[in-house]
């Protein structure tokens, strides 16, 4: 079953912040594959949300919550599977202290 990505505002957020950072320190050309590959990821989570790791969930006692990386790229797309959808809530560089940043993450959104 095909579930739709729904990348939460912070994800977004993290998203606009790694665009700029290539834009900034590598140019349009890196900065757009970026872009392409986290789509890429995003279009393999809606055809198989099971396929990420839960162990970061497990590690940082966030029940449900799994990994998969951008490929090509050193970020993480941290997220819930729904019933109806792929809950996106970060997309963090895996070197960055994870559980400082998923600890702030809000209650999982239904």
């Amino acid at each position: 079953m095909i579930k739709p990505v729904r990348p939460r505002t912070t994800a977004t957020a993290d998203f606009d912040d790694i665009t700029d950072y290539y834009l900034a320190e590598a140019g349009p050309a890196i900065a757009q594959r970026f872009g392409s590959a986290l789509m890429a990821a995003y279009q393999r989570l809606e055809g198989y949300p099971a396929i990420g790791s839960s162990l970061i969930g497990e590690f940082f006692s966030r029940p449900g919550l799994r990994s998969w990386p951008v490929s090509g790229f050193p970020y993480l797309v941290c997220y819930f599977e729904r019933l109806d959808h792929v809950d996106v809530v970060r997309v963090l560089h895996g070197a960055r202290d994870l559980g400082v940043l998923l600890n702030d993450l809000a209650d999982p959104e239904v």
